[in-house]
């Protein structure tokens, strides 16, 4: 898309030399996010986590139909339709790690459900390696460290999702852009300072 030789942009300026191309705003909001934590241990091994769990269940369909199972179990209300896992998700679309931090914050009874029953099973209907894996996310769901960053980004990305959405509008422009990013930022200063984050509810299961 934006390849100086060969990309769209280039193109374009073929036929028209005095095009200015100018960054998807969404996909800055995306990239910023990925710098601000791409240096910072302990969110690089939450978000792997995160994809790791979509991804145990993106898996099977066994562990699935488990989840489901765990659903009724916890009383889940299905609006209409079986409640799923979280697929895995994108390095850079954060938009999908929203979707799983704030999946994982709605069913996160449901999920500590399913991994304690599939890592206590005891008639071999799960693989060793299943019972293992099934156990380190119980533990996971269970530290203090996960469960604030996981309730810490859900207040963060209430925010930013509001700012990918307008950043996507079909009439933005550069002025816009500009007040829709700073208001964020502004909105995220103002929370930390007003002790919002500090709110945060992170007990684990007794």
């Amino acid at each position: 898309m934006s390849g100086r030789i060969s990309g769209v942009q280039a193109r374009i300026r073929q036929v028209i030399p005095t095009a200015t191309y100018v960054h998807c705003m969404a996909h800055g909001l995306n990239l910023a996010l990925q710098d601000a934590t791409k240096d910072i241990t302990s969110c690089v091994i939450f978000f792997s986590t995160l994809s790791g769990l979509n991804a145990y269940f993106s898996a099977s369909y066994k562990r699935v139909e488990e989840f489901h199972r765990s659903c009724k179990a916890n009383e889940t209300v299905l609006t209409g339709r079986k409640r799923k896992p979280q697929n895995s998700s994108s390095s850079t679309r954060w938009a999908y790690k929203s979707r799983s931090v704030h999946g994982l914050l709605r069913d996160l009874e449901t999920y500590r459900t399913c991994f304690d029953a599939i890592s206590t099973n005891s008639d071999q209907s799960w693989t060793p390696d299943c019972r293992v894996t099934a156990s380190g996310f119980l533990g996971k769901l269970e530290d203090f460290e996960f469960l604030f960053l996981l309730h810490l980004y859900g207040k963060i990305f209430d925010i930013t999702d509001v700012m990918y959405k307008k950043l996507q509008a079909v009439n933005l422009d550069l002025g816009w852009a500009a007040t829709t990013v700073t208001g964020g930022v502004t909105q995220i200063k103002s929370s930390k300072e007003g002790g919002l984050f500090d709110l945060v509810d992170v007990q684990p299961p007794i």
